[in-house]
């Protein structure tokens, strides 16, 4: 089997292939378990999506415990997000968390608009 040194001298130290490679981690959640991709309407939404420096984002994969990839569009317009967990259930958890966040920054954005603040309101059941 193939062995690597490491150090010099009386120090020196061998190591098989298959002993570094149990020193590896795990593969990350991206490479195992489900997923889900959907798309939210609108890049409007992200701040709420994110939050201050990613808080809101960080929050939520860690209280479903998964990994929230948002695709950044190159232009405005609807917005892929990937969701992976380990499970069907933290997947449409975190869905869901995501659609409400975007409902609820609609609804303030709404609220807005009828009380007169100068905002354009492009959610359909008001306005």
């Amino acid at each position: 089997s193939a062995r690597v040194s490491r150090g010099t001298g009386e120090s020196q130290k061998n190591f098989s292939i298959a002993e570094i490679v149990a020193t590896l981690p795990a593969p990350s959640p991206k490479s195992t378990g489900p997923q889900l991709t959907f798309q939210l309407e609108s890049d409007r939404y992200l701040g709420a999506v994110f939050g201050r420096g990613g808080e809101n984002l960080r929050a939520l994969e860690q209280e479903f415990d998964v990994k929230v990839d948002v695709e950044k569009p190159s232009r405005s317009g609807p917005v892929n997000v990937n969701v992976r967990g380990k499970t069907e259930e933290s997947l449409n958890g975190a869905k869901a968390a995501l659609l409400q966040t975007v409902e609820d920054e609609k609804a303030k954005t709404c609220d807005q608009a009828k009380r007169g603040v100068d905002i354009f309101c492009t959610h359909t059941r008001c306005c």
